[in-house]
């Protein structure tokens, strides 16, 4: 039985970590881990009494899984914290097994292992090149078309918070282009509007708030219409979600500078 298998069949064989038994592929785009709630004991081994630290987390594609054939496995200094959603598996797995054929090695991916919530569970986010595994990143429209389609089907108020992000970035990214700029405005509103829900999910979930960038966005983009008096109200409004709660106090500065920028450009 050989490496793989012993995985599958439950012998959790002693995994190299040391840094020659790996390659480490550098990356900015996020790849969703999932399943982490299952290994909340490795996730702390590797994590230690940081609330958040830095690792290196190799990808296994697994074997013969019973529950998905393109199973791939996330593992942190030896012990499996998680896996890849069966959608990234399916899309990852063929350049993953590339990878490791042409550089003779496993392939490792950067990440943080953070806590979050109220009860300190640990969660794992990495970081990838979608390009280094030979897939071709979607046009504008096809993640428009995309992130559309999953919000519609989509219930859980942070999911739903990180696919909107995601929508505004890739309209704002077409601003150019005709009606691009009045989809985005309108899928802020949209956005903004479900933060009640959205936002005691982010603190249940992340103890504080991240980084809101629907607000920081809308004011820049209503500055570069000079439409002085809706670029105040998104400055506003983002610091009265943020409250006390933001996780960077840069974020609260961020906004209450634009706002006093609007402020001046409207004589107030």
């Amino acid at each position: 039985m050989d490496f793989l298998r012993r995985l599958v069949a439950g012998d959790q064989p002693n995994w190299p970590t040391q840094p020659s038994a790996f390659t480490l592929i550098p990356g900015y785009e996020d790849l969703e881990v999932v399943g982490e709630s299952h290994y909340q004991e490795a996730l702390r081994a590797a994590a230690g009494p940081a609330s958040r630290v830095e690792v290196t987390a190799v990808l296994y594609a697994e074997i013969g899984s019973p529950y998905d054939a393109n199973a791939i496995s996330v593992w942190v200094q030896g012990r499996k914290v998680g896996y890849l959603s069966r959608e990234d598996a399916a899309v990852v797995r063929p350049g993953l097994l590339r990878l490791q054929d042409q550089l003779g090695s496993r392939i490792a991916l950067r990440g943080d292992i953070v806590a979050g919530g109220p009860v300190g569970t640990m969660g794992l986010f990495l970081n990838w090149d979608p390009a280094a595994f030979g897939i071709a990143p979607p046009s504008p429209q096809e993640v428009v078309d995309s992130v559309k389609r999953q919000l519609e089907s989509e219930r859980a108020p942070v999911t739903r918070h990180f696919l909107y992000a995601g929508l505004e970035d890739a309209l704002y990214a077409r601003r150019d282009e005709p009606s691009a700029l009045d989809l985005f405005d309108q899928t802020c509103a949209s956005h903004d509007a479900e933060m009640p829900q959205i936002r005691p999910a982010l603190l249940a979930e992340f103890h504080n708030l991240p980084r809101i960038q629907v607000y920081h966005q809308s004011v820049i983009r209503h500055q570069k219409a000079q439409d002085w008096s809706r670029a105040l109200w998104w400055a506003e409004r983002g610091l009265n979600v943020y409250g006390n709660d933001a996780l960077a106090a840069e974020n609260v500065e961020d906004l209450r500078k634009k706002a006093a920028k609007c402020r001046l450009k409207l004589g107030d």
